[in-house]
């Protein structure tokens, strides 16, 4: 294994502990405020990382066992909406999304290097590798721990 492919994975296990590290004191009242009508909540932000760890754990062990696979994109707004984010358990989702990232991590840091080299289509960016699926998925929680950061910044704002 590569040294950087190492370092992403660890940045990757450590992901999930950030989050919950984050989200720990924040208050159970700024968990659902949204900043404007368009932006999501901390709590909705929390179950959409769920379900894409969740894809991701699929996406993960299909392309390893089937290269070339057809992986369906997601339409996190759709999802968000018809899966009702805003009404789920956030908080069972955290424990969740960290239980996933340490399935998906314990399957990711075991795989040869030939697999991080399987193809596979995906519906929304075309023919990409295992490794690129895998740190497009690395670089996610961050953008969303910026927009946790500014939704606490808002909750803040509009408190005082």
């Amino acid at each position: 294994m590569t040294e950087e492919r190492q370092e992403k994975l660890t940045a990757y296990r450590q992901g999930a502990q950030q989050l919950v590290a984050m989200v720990a004191g924040v208050p159970q009242d700024a968990w659902s405020f949204k900043p404007s009508q368009q932006d999501w909540s901390i709590a909705e932000i929390i179950v959409h990382l769920t379900d894409l760890e969740a894809n991701h754990y699929v996406r993960f062990r299909t392309v390893t066992v089937r290269p070339g696979a057809l992986i369906q994109g997601v339409d996190a707004d759709e999802w968000a909406n018809a899966l009702q984010y805003s009404v789920q358990d956030a908080a069972m989702h955290l424990q969740l999304f960290t239980l996933l990232r340490q399935a998906n991590y314990d399957l990711l840091r075991r795989l040869p290097d030939s697999v991080w080299e399987h193809p596979l289509e995906h519906s929304e960016r075309g023919h990409i590798t295992l490794e690129q699926l895998f740190n497009g998925q690395e670089r996610h929680i961050a953008a969303h721990m910026e927009q946790i950061e500014k939704t606490l910044d808002a909750w803040r704002q509009a408190r005082s």
